[in-house]
């Protein structure tokens, strides 16, 4: 992995937080090297001089909670105010407060973050210091850029003459943080007032803010740097601009890159502290459970590390709002997943991650952001890490709202599963990757039945008269009437015959497994009706085994029981593609379709298994059709797989 990429990227991220103008950090890279070179530095200074200018805003999000406290929620306006400005100029630091802070508020909202501002003092300023800068020398150094640029980032509020800050004065400060600090508040300046602006200011604070010897020769060569930024890719200028060697980062060490954007990003609120490390965790563990491949489980990991990256876009005043939000408010949260995904693809490591990150707030039927794609769009990936990352915050509190219990929150997943939103699948394995019994549902029965009261609706279906209900659930026979009237009530019927009366209802089971064997390999197996007895539980025969040209409307029944009920099936190929995928139809007790999906990852391959299936039989057929879901099928699906695990595995070599 090439270090400037990512650091490159991350740096799209701090431009975000300070409310400054995408390839702002880009910027001063390219200029500061351009400096260094006409200075004369070489080597490992001209690196270091690089990357420092990359990451000078790294530790921005730390002090962002205390900031939204003095100007009202709106921390953004006040790190772009005060980012260059002369701390030590009471008259430029009292006009930056009265034209700046909460800039989009009510006027007497102004007045009160001036007198907040006024009222926080000298000690809030050396607070921010310390903070922002423990926290950049932090997290540069997990980052790997290195241990003088770490200590550099310690160094970012250092003055030449040594006032306000507790840092060294004059050659104490190291001169590539003095360097870059310069060309950082000149680059700034320049926004308002081109080359000629920036040479201004830095005349001004010569020997005061900034080194007299470096402040003269900026002034030689100003006009040129500015001049030297291209009018094309500000991204591609500053890879081309990275002094040699050019540093790589191991793969092995993208995790502890993905947990340093996970701590940048949840450290901007204290009601975020660890949410990223703890989404990933969840999401990585139930993609472990579904049978996701190593590679599909990375990407879940890592995607929950970043997967709120775009949110220190957010102004505190939208995350710390008790109320409801206006549209500009709902704009800004709805846009961090666009920002996460967009800052992520600039790294070539970071874009497959970011890709599947941009989507955690997607929902199945369309419904979510940014870009609102339906459930076609929402790969195994994507679905789980939005279901865990709604579960997950559900456990924590906001302003709006105190956390809830992991019960609560399971029962909030059970109604977005069963008006479509999130998926049932992804539900299940989160809720027990977070330690909730499989008992819990992700779909309610029909029509506000309980657990209890479906066991009885499919005796009384069967034909069973209280007493037998009774011995057979070992209840009184009195608890079985009541439960028929509820039942009853309910469903707005009162006789068997009305119970098991109506249309077929369709359900989905969807199972994945990675197997060390080759697509082709197991593709002949299930290619192959006469096997099912062989791997598919509960199976006990296959008949009627007919052949088409092509494949494509190829026949067999299918013989097997399920809850004790006996089924037979007729399946028809309905697609066929070798070594890939084969899609079966079915009819008879059910009635549904079968896919099975082969992908090669080197030498393993990875199986999945969709079936959509219905019983007739209206709200027995439905109750029954889900009590499978949840009891039967799900399990007969994972022993499927098992089992076709097993007949390819290889045997292991006695020992010489």
């Amino acid at each position: 992995m090439r270090l400037a990429e990512l650091l490159g990227a991350l740096s799209l991220a701090t431009d975000l937080a300070h409310g400054v103008p995408a390839g702002t950090a880009l910027k001063d890279a390219v200029m500061s090297v351009a400096f260094g070179r006409h200075i004369g530095l070489t080597g490992q200074d001209l690196s270091d001089v690089y990357y420092l200018a990359l990451v000078t805003q790294l530790g921005c999000t730390s002090f962002a909670q205390e900031q939204g406290e003095v100007a009202l929620g709106d921390d953004q306006s006040m790190r772009r105010a005060f980012s260059d400005a002369d701390y030590t100029d009471r008259g430029e630091m009292l006009r930056l407060a009265a034209t700046e802070l909460a800039s989009h508020s009510a006027p007497y909202d102004r007045v009160r973050a001036f007198g907040r501002f006024l009222g926080a003092g000298r000690g809030f300023l050396l607070a921010g210091n310390s903070a922002v800068c423990e926290a950049s020398a932090r997290l540069g150094e997990r980052l790997g850029v290195g241990t003088n640029v770490s200590r550099a980032l310690n160094e970012m509020f250092a003055r030449w003459d040594g006032r306000l800050f507790p840092h060294p004065a004059g050659d104490g400060v190291s001169l590539i943080s003095r360097l870059t600090h310069l060309i950082r508040v000149a680059q700034i300046h320049s926004r308002a007032g081109g080359s000629y602006g920036a040479a201004d200011v830095v005349r001004k604070r010569r020997g005061g803010e900034f080194d007299p010897s470096l402040a003269d020769a900026f002034l030689e060569c100003c006009g040129d740097l500015f001049a030297g930024l291209t009018e094309d890719s500000v991204w591609d200028q500053a890879m081309e601009v990275e002094p040699p060697p050019m540093r790589l980062l191991p793969q092995s060490r993208l995790e502890e890159v993905t947990l340093a954007i996970a701590d940048f990003t949840d450290i901007k609120s204290p009601f975020t502290l660890g949410h990223s490390r703890r989404v990933a965790d969840l999401a990585a563990t139930a993609g472990s459970a579904m049978g996701l491949n190593t590679r599909d489980v990375s990407v879940l990991r890592l995607g929950g590390h970043v997967h709120d990256l775009g949110g220190v876009s957010v102004p505190q005043r939208v995350w710390s709002k008790a109320g409801k939000l206006n549209r500009p408010e709902l704009d800004a949260i709805q846009l961090h997943t666009y920002h996460t995904e967009r800052i992520l693809s600039a790294s070539r490591a970071l874009q497959p991650i970011g890709a599947q990150a941009g989507l955690h707030h997607e929902r199945l039927d369309g419904s979510g952001y940014h870009r609102g794609v339906p459930a076609a769009i929402q790969g195994e990936v994507a679905r789980l890490l939005a279901v865990a990352e709604v579960f997950q915050s559900l456990q924590e509190a906001r302003s709006w709202r105190p956390a809830v219990t992991p019960v609560d929150a399971s029962k909030v997943l059970a109604g977005e599963v069963s008006a479509g939103r999130l998926d049932r699948a992804a539900a299940r394995a989160v809720m027990e990757a977070a330690g909730q019994p499989a008992g819990p549902r992700t779909v309610p029965w029909p029509v506000g039945l309980t657990d209890r009261e479906v066991e009885v609706l499919r005796l009384l279906a069967a034909g069973r008269s209280n007493r037998t209900i009774a011995q057979a659930l070992s209840v009184a026979e009195a608890t079985i009437r009541t439960h028929a009237l509820n039942i009853y009530g309910k469903t707005g019927v009162h006789s068997r015959a009305g119970i098991g009366q109506e249309e077929i209802d369709m359900s989905e089971i969807r199972k994945s497994v990675t197997i060390d064997a080759t697509a082709a390999e197991l593709f002949d197996i299930v290619d192959d009706p006469t096997n099912f007895p062989k791997y598919v539980p509960n199976v006990t025969g296959v008949e009627d085994v007919t052949s088409c040209k092509g494949r494509i409307g190829d026949t067999f029944r299918v013989i097997y029981k399920v809850l004790g009920v006996s089924f037979d099936e007729q399946f028809t190929t309905t697609e066929y593609e070798r070594a890939k995928r084969i899609t079966s139809s079915f009819k008879g007790g059910m009635t549904g379709a079968f896919r099975w999906t082969f992908e090669p990852y080197g030498e393993q391959c990875k199986v999945s298994v969709q079936i959509d299936y219905g019983v007739a039989g209206g709200l027995l057929g439905k109750a029954a059709d889900l009590m499978m879901l949840e009891h039967a099928n799900a399990k007969s699906i994972e022993g499927m797989l098992e089992n076709l695990r097993r007949m390819v595995v290889k045997p292991v070599a006695p020992a010489n």
